[in-house]
């Protein structure tokens, strides 16, 4: 009987008449066939305040605007101005939104968070007879940027790589080189997009982004064998830039369908008395420590598997697996586990283990929490949520500084060598949000699983100079369910949740 009245409110909104449709989106067209100068003060990538070009640190690309085609368009010649200059990444053209006008010269940023808002261009990528290896290397992506004011850099956030002909998992064929054009359309706000049909998101962000501001976008890619057989010759062309900007989304639109109907008041009842306060335990080394563990290879015990790289007949550096001994680092953690990959080995083998929970998890906010003390930060270390199935991360030898991401190679942390560190890994199943925190300091990534199988870690000998153990210690896998509408954010689905909804019902998107 306690349920009577929502129903109630249910049979009463049913009969209520939906509201008029919301507010058209803001169309912005930039046919990228000439410069576009208004007069505004320059920036320090732009002095002379053209909103399209090439910044004035990069030295090696330029572009020109072309018209040998009923449509003109924007050509990036890469290295073009430096035929010994190394092939790599290529950046640009940048377009600036407030320097054409596109923003008023008193606000800060364009809104791209409404729902479904989108980016879109046609596209050509040429590599000529002086690259190495073409066509198999010819990525064209986008970032978008937030200044505050107009000069001040805040943030990122990339799409990699909507357009590339080479091999690999591609959602559909692409031209195989120049003269065709390709139209690209991103959804700016799908943070889940997998342009790669590879099953892990392809955008990613970086420091204090916020796609409710953006003034700035560049395209971008790589083009590592432009100029093996000669002086660079690769070039973009880029046309008919369009966005579709939406308004404001309702606040309280949890299908993500642009409004707030009973489509959104269904989804909260039936998460109705959700609570996420409950922590369950999934698996608890207890330090590592005796009864349970013994000194000796941590492989068959309490359920750990190795995953140590299998002997190669061409390589002789042997892989031990992780083991068990007493903390050597005199901090007195007692027993702990030591990962440590054959010394210099060129070919790059592995040390690692995994252990599997008993019952996957799904629907729920996953921690994965422990100690670790590196020696050094030059050899890779990985972590997965199982044998690779989905989410993942890795403590990269060469990230700058170096650094553990949160999902795949985004949302950095700093670590230290030589010290114990405090590792937390929140995996949200609903969201598909990844935060690391170390030792306080936290980023976030979206990854592309929707369940957590168990716990895998190696470390992987590497090129960077340095081969020293990681030790772990105190690992412990808990989650809690995840409440989809808690409003309030207060950990449970209640009556405050549903008089939130209810004062959101009707909601179309309008512009402020």
């Amino acid at each position: 009987m306690k349920h009577a009245p929502l129903l109630l409110v249910v049979a009463f909104l049913a009969a209520v008449p939906l509201a008029p449709a919301g507010d058209p989106p803001i169309i912005i067209e930039i046919p990228m066939d000439a410069q576009i100068n208004i007069g505004r003060p320059g920036t320090a990538d732009s002095p002379n305040g053209d909103a399209i070009y090439v910044p004035t640190w990069n030295t090696e690309d330029y572009i020109e605007f072309r018209a040998d085609e009923p449509e003109g368009y924007c050509r990036l010649w890469i290295n073009g101005l430096d035929p010994n200059a190394s092939p790599g990444y290529y950046y640009g053209p940048y377009i600036d939104f407030w320097l054409a006008g596109f923003i008023p010269e008193d606000e800060d940023g364009l809104f791209m968070a409404g729902h479904s808002s989108i980016l879109e261009y046609d596209c050509r990528y040429r590599q000529g007879p002086n690259n190495g290896n073409p066509y198999q290397d010819a990525p064209i992506g986008n970032r978008l940027y937030t200044y505050i004011p107009h000069d001040e850099y805040q943030g990122w956030i990339q799409y990699v790589w909507p357009y590339q002909t080479g091999p690999g998992n591609q959602c559909d064929p692409k031209p195989t080189g120049y003269p065709e054009w390709w139209h690209v359309t991103i959804d700016l706000d799908d943070m889940l997009a997998d342009f790669w049909c590879d099953g892990t998101p392809d955008v990613h962000t970086g420091d204090n982004f916020d796609l409710a501001s953006v003034n700035r976008m560049r395209f971008w890619g790589t083009d590592w064998n432009g100029g093996v057989l000669g002086p660079v010759d690769d070039w973009i062309d880029v046309k008919n830039v369009r966005l579709t900007l939406y308004p404001p989304p309702c606040a309280a639109d949890v299908d993500d369908d642009g409004d707030t109907d009973l489509g959104d008041l269904a989804t909260l009842l039936a998460d109705y008395l959700c609570d996420e306060h409950t922590e369950v335990v999934a698996f608890d080394t207890n330090g590592f420590e005796a009864p349970d563990y013994v000194l000796g290879p941590l492989p068959g015990q309490q359920g750990w598997v190795s995953e140590t790289s299998d002997p190669d007949p061409n390589d002789p550096y042997v892989y031990d697996d992780p083991e068990v001994i007493n903390d050597p680092t005199g901090a007195g953690m007692g027993q702990v586990v030591k990962f440590d990959p054959a010394d210099g080995d060129p070919l790059g083998g592995w040390s690692g283990a995994s252990r599997l929970l008993d019952t996957p998890i799904s629907g729920a906010v996953v921690t994965f929490e422990w100690d670790q003390w590196r020696a050094d930060l030059g050899d890779n270390a990985w972590v997965a949520d199982g044998i690779w199935d989905g989410w993942w991360a890795i403590q990269w030898d060469s990230a700058s500084p170096q650094a553990a991401s949160a999902a795949y190679f985004s949302g950095w942390v700093p670590l230290t060598a030589g010290q114990w560190q405090h590792v937390i890994y929140t995996i949200d199943l609903s969201t598909q949000l990844a935060t690391v925190n170390v030792d306080g300091t936290e980023e976030s990534a979206y990854f592309g699983d929707d369940d957590v199988d168990g716990f895998y870690m190696d470390v992987t000998t590497t090129g960077v100079s340095g081969d020293g153990p990681l030790y772990l210690d105190n690992l412990v896998i808990t989650y809690h369910d995840v409440c989809p509408v808690d409003f309030d954010d207060d950990g449970d689905t209640d009556l405050s949740d549903l008089a939130f909804l209810l004062s959101d019902y009707n909601c179309e998107p309008v512009w402020p």
